[in-house]
């Protein structure tokens, strides 16, 4: 196979990456922020609810990031080990792991721990904790 089209295909893969990198980020601080408005403003003002108000708004909270969570991180994160995979498919053709200094380690060949999706996750429960807690609390 022709070497400039391989090269072609990894950098439109690294590009892939790259976005869906971005929009978990750019998702993930948006969230963040969110969460933080609403802790807040749950916090300045002064309602009581019952009960029932308060389980109706904790329901609501978990089922929207139930939703976040399954409907979208799961697929970006299912499409980036996707795209992960053909890259890494495209590096093992042009030979990034086969001799002794090769360009990337060999541990990255078949890899399938990202980090980064799992912090992100991390992060936005927190948040969410928070704000669930901010509700109990403060409503």
């Amino acid at each position: 196979m022709n070497k400039d089209i391989l090269i072609f295909w990894l950098e439109e893969r690294y590009k892939s990456i790259h976005i869906i990198r971005d929009r978990v980020h750019t998702t993930s601080i948006w969230l963040l922020w969110i969460l933080l408005w609403l802790s807040w403003t749950i916090i300045k003002i002064d309602l009581i609810f019952s009960c029932y108000e308060k389980i109706f708004f904790l329901i609501i909270v978990i089922l929207s990031w139930i939703v976040i969570l399954f409907f979208y991180y799961f697929d970006l994160e299912k499409w980036f080990n996707i795209q992960r995979n053909i890259a890494s498919k495209l590096e093992n053709k042009l030979w990034f792991f086969d001799w002794r200094d090769s360009l990337y380690p060999e541990t990255w060949k078949n890899s399938s721990k990202w980090y980064f999706f799992r912090n992100n996750y991390i992060l936005v429960w927190f948040w969410f904790l928070i704000l669930i807690t901010t509700i109990i609390i403060f409503i």
